[in-house]
């Protein structure tokens, strides 16, 4: 669904389109895939940074979780609970210092009245 390249360009990392998707990654030149995470959120959900992966790993009506995949010790930290829903995209900086969410703190809805004959 969701694809990113890793910093070094030797890998692929997507998501996939199952209801709930999971992380796999793919060497570039070609080879087996293989799962990274199981049970993510969203589909694009998804960032590349030094040494790992931001992503979703959780949310509800209320609120949202990031987490950060260490490819080196293949664990998994929670950086950042938001207590707002959290739309599902995420991008990071090269250097990894920082990581960009969309956060919904308001929604509005209009109720329409159609007037039928």
């Amino acid at each position: 669904m969701y694809a990113v390249e890793s910093i070094d360009g030797k890998s692929i990392y997507f998501t996939t389109s199952a209801q709930v998707p999971s992380i796999r990654s793919a060497p570039v030149d070609g080879g087996p895939e293989r799962t990274v995470l199981e049970n993510v959120v969203g589909h694009s959900a998804l960032s590349i940074g030094p040494g790992g992966l931001y992503y979703l790993s959780s949310q509800s009506f209320a609120r949202g979780q990031i987490s950060f995949y260490d490819f080196a010790s293949q664990h998994t930290s929670p950086l950042l609970t938001v207590d707002h829903p959290v739309h599902h995209f995420l991008s990071s900086s090269a250097d990894g210092r920082s990581v960009l969410y969309t956060q919904v703190d308001q929604e509005d809805t209009d109720l329409m009245h159609l007037h039928l004959k």
